[in-house]
């Protein structure tokens, strides 16, 4: 009889035990639950921002391939006019191709929302691997795009600024900078003179590696776009 109510005790204390052990896996598996759907949510509120910021810099390169390609072409105009005259002698050409000329516009791009994904760590929970790796490499992709226009910007401040300054009084043209803020981007700017331009092949080799810089602008904010365009699909696609 002292043994039946002994293992009676003991088979008590192993359900007891037991039930003990199942509460508190289930305890766990709530909270893995709890944690999973929280973690869930904060993704999608991070990739909402994302999506939110992808769309801004799509539409801020848009612009800067404007102003790459306005640049250029002003360039190439000027180019032409200044070939056509004898080498040495200074040329007349019309202040908004001098102005185009002294335009050094840089890409700042926003990456606030994808570098706050990566530093919080919830990058490693996106299940679409093709998303995680372009998130992951959107910050030095950018920063290779916009490459051009910061060397662009170099170049004119360091060796073709310094040989217009010499001849030309830039200062003049305050009123097409003040023309160009309140216009819209595809409005021509309005000429109203014509500055006395210096003409020689170390100037005219300036604005031409200066025009293949921003061609090559163009180009590497072109590809950026697509990338940008390719990574708000599979955001959508979520």
């Amino acid at each position: 009889m002292a043994g039946e109510d002994s293992g009676r005790r003991v088979r008590g204390l192993l359900l007891e035990s037991a039930a003990v052990i199942v509460s508190i896996l289930i305890a766990f598996a709530l909270d893995a639950a709890w944690d999973n759907r929280e973690l869930g949510r904060e993704l999608e509120q991070d990739l909402a921002s994302v999506a939110a910021e992808v769309q801004t810099n799509i539409q801020a390169a848009g612009t800067h391939i404007a102003l790459a390609e306005r640049i250029a072409s002003s360039s190439s105009e000027i180019l032409g006019v200044l070939r056509s005259a004898p080498d040495g002698t200074p040329v007349p050409v019309v202040d908004t191709l001098i102005w185009w000329q002294t335009m050094t516009p840089t890409y700042e791009p926003s990456l606030g929302a994808i570098e706050a994904v990566a530093a919080s760590g919830r990058m490693s929970a996106i299940e679409d691997r093709e998303l995680s790796r372009r998130l992951a490499s959107l910050s030095s992709r950018i920063e290779d795009a916009v490459e051009e226009e910061y060397e662009a910007q170099s170049y004119f401040e360091a060796v073709q600024a310094p040989r217009l300054f010499a001849h030309l009084d830039l200062s003049e043209l305050h009123y097409l900078t003040d023309s160009f803020v309140g216009a819209a981007m595809s409005e021509p700017l309005e000429s109203r003179q014509s500055l006395s331009h210096p003409n020689s092949a170390e100037v005219r080799s300036a604005i031409e590696y200066r025009r293949y810089l921003y061609l090559e602008a163009v180009a590497s904010l072109r590809d950026l776009v697509t990338e940008l365009e390719e990574l708000q699909a599979l955001l959508a696609a979520r």
